[in-house]
């Protein structure tokens, strides 16, 4: 399975930066494009169980994530079900000069009838996750 890391430089401050990337309750607003709904299951202290419907490469994909967050400097997203299962997120906010820099680690699992019918091309996720990181970027540093 495709594993990859991207590092974006976000002109604001990381309290800033950290509040907008990692508040799901907002990506449909701010990032319709690729995700279409978000449906808060639980939330428990710095956990939060959330379903997320995401738009990647023309593919609608439904997952269950759980979302833990270590504030303004670590963000994990672990998908617990749906077709994206056993894929885990993990996005580390730091501070380099007079930038928030974040480092985002992904590793993706694809269900078996995916790999099967070979629907999903990894450098394509690779990309479009890519295009993800750099309009959450884009939304920061506008706001």
């Amino acid at each position: 399975m495709p594993r990859f890391r991207l590092k974006n430089s976000i002109y604001a401050d990381i309290e800033k930066t950290y509040d907008i990337m990692c508040n799901y309750k907002i990506y449909p607003e701010i990032l319709p494009k690729h995700f279409s709904s978000i449906r808060v299951r639980s939330v428990r202290g710095n956990v939060s169980i959330v379903e997320e419907h995401i738009n990647l490469a023309g593919k609608k994909f439904v997952i269950m994530a759980k979302h833990v967050m270590n504030p303004h400097a670590l963000h994990e997203m672990f998908v617990i079900g749906g077709d994206l299962k056993g894929t885990v997120v993990r996005q580390n906010f730091s501070i380099v000069k007079d930038t928030t820099v974040v480092t985002t680690d992904v590793n993706v699992k694809l269900n078996l009838l995916m790999k099967i019918k070979s629907i999903f091309d990894y450098n394509q996720f690779e990309r479009e996750y890519r295009t993800i990181m750099d309009d959450f970027a884009t939304t920061v540093n506008n706001s």
